[in-house]
């Protein structure tokens, strides 16, 4: 009797283990940081004007493959943009860390332009 019931628990726990694993996340899984696509915010919201890779110029915008700005003088112009016509882009990148995955994505054009 105390074996069928040692069983019976078991067979309760592996089951509802199982369908705990497969309907909900795991701690692990709530806690993945999304890191946002420079590529995919730089091909969205900049190559409009400065081109896929960054050489394009459209509208007075800069080469960016020849910016000599650091990545914290870039971020002041991504965010606030520039007296001659780049908008600032704060609120549309959406935060620090878009606006840090843009800066990564066009520091790559120097290296590729090298």
């Amino acid at each position: 009797m105390v074996l069928r019931s040692l069983i019976s628990f078991s067979c309760i726990a592996v089951l509802t283990l199982a369908c705990n694993s497969k309907g909900s996340k795991s701690a692990s899984d709530s806690s993945k940081v999304e890191i946002p696509d420079g590529a995919a915010l730089y091909t969205e919201n900049c190559a409009t004007c400065h081109g896929i890779d960054g050489t394009l110029g459209k509208a007075g915008s800069k080469d960016l493959t020849k910016t000599t700005l650091q990545a914290d003088e870039l971020k002041q112009v991504i965010e606030f943009g520039t007296s001659n016509g780049m908008p600032r882009f704060k609120e549309i990148l959406g935060g620090d860390e878009e606006v840090e995955a843009v800066i990564q994505y066009i520091k790559g054009f120097k290296r590729i332009n090298e």
